[in-house]
């Protein structure tokens, strides 16, 4: 029997699988990272002045950390360099997270401001500076989902929320083209990689503070936000077709078609910068599709089966564009029974 306060049965066994599963993360990323980042943060404690003297680390740019952040910005500075470095790796399992957190991205944004939300799911800033911090495999399963689960909304989105996070995704996927392709010693890369790693893509849904839900709560509303929400997911799926293709040219073209050969490379014999992002791939996709199985049972088995198919963003996005459309239906006939 569950107590009353944890919920239904079903919010509690997701939400609980959910919060275990950002927990494992959290354990694991730190058992990778720990012993190798350890020297590295030792490193970005030092004064400007003195990192720059006395370590053969790259140069990070303070201006992006806006002061309270240099540390993150300096630690993840590292990061993408020994990622870019580690060819064709590192790319692959950036290129995952980039592809994997398409869905997510667009979810999180839209889901802040559906009307009836509360918790924190409505503060996506500070859950973005948390992802930043200790990675978004560690949060969104550990926090946000369990959030949404309990806290969701029921009611319309704005049209202009459901742009906007489109067009959220668009920086963080400039920034990585540029890490993976600038020279890595000249100011553009230093500055997009704290950028990439920094607080500032967080302070980007700031965008979203004077965005109102629609306030009549009629039919037409509920209908227009839905058809926003499901245009918005579905834009994000071209995005992760191509990003998906690349990803499978680069698998084939140095691996062949041995997954031992490419989980060797990604998690067994990888170093901690690529195995970190690998556990961020999986995890993200599989919370992504916990969310859509919590949803609808169909509808998370059709997200797994299409991903080796579409990829994990593409799939998993098309998925929630039909379930927001099936949702907007079903929510649409009870207010018109209610008039």
């Amino acid at each position: 029997m569950i107590p009353s306060f944890l919920g239904t049965p079903r919010q509690f066994l997701f939400a609980f699988g959910s919060f275990a599963m950002g927990a494992w993360a959290f354990v694991k990323v730190n058992e990778i990272s720990g012993p190798a980042f350890e020297p590295i943060l030792e490193a970005c404690k030092l004064p400007i002045d003195e990192f720059k003297e006395n370590t053969d680390y790259h140069i990070y740019d303070q201006r992006v950390g806006f002061g309270a952040f240099n540390f993150l910005v300096c630690l993840i500075t590292q990061f993408l360099l020994e990622l870019r470095q580690t060819y064709p790796e590192g790319v692959i399992v950036w290129g995952g997270v980039i592809v994997a957190s398409l869905p997510f991205s667009c979810m999180a944004g839209i889901e802040a401001g559906r009307e009836g939300a509360k918790g924190p799911i409505r503060y996506p800033i500070i859950l973005g500076l948390l992802y930043q911090l200790f990675g978004i495999s560690v949060m969104m399963p550990l926090v946000w989902l369990p959030s949404y689960i309990y806290g969701k909304g029921d009611g319309a989105v704005s049209t202009a929320r459901a742009y906007i996070s489109v067009a959220m995704i668009l920086p963080a996927m400039v920034l990585s083209i540029i890490c993976f392709t600038a020279d890595t010693d000249g100011s553009l890369w230093t500055t997009s990689a704290g950028i990439l790693g920094g607080p500032g893509l967080a302070f980007l849904a700031a965008s979203m503070w004077a965005d109102k839900v629609p306030s009549n709560h009629s039919q037409d509303d509920l209908l227009e936000g839905s058809k926003a929400t499901s245009r918005a997911y579905l834009a994000t799926v071209p995005i992760g077709l191509i990003a998906y293709a690349g990803f499978v040219h680069t698998v084939v073209s140095t691996y062949g078609f041995s997954v031992s050969a490419l989980w060797d490379a990604i998690w067994t014999n990888a170093n901690a910068s690529v195995a970190f992002m690998t556990i961020d791939t999986i995890v993200l996709w599989l919370a992504v599709c916990l969310r859509i199985f919590y949803e609808e049972t169909s509808a998370g088995c059709k997200a797994i089966l299409l991903s080796p198919i579409m990829g994990p963003g593409a799939a998993c996005s098309y998925v929630l564009a039909g379930l927001e459309e099936s949702s907007a239906t079903a929510k649409a006939s009870v207010a018109k029974k209610t008039v």
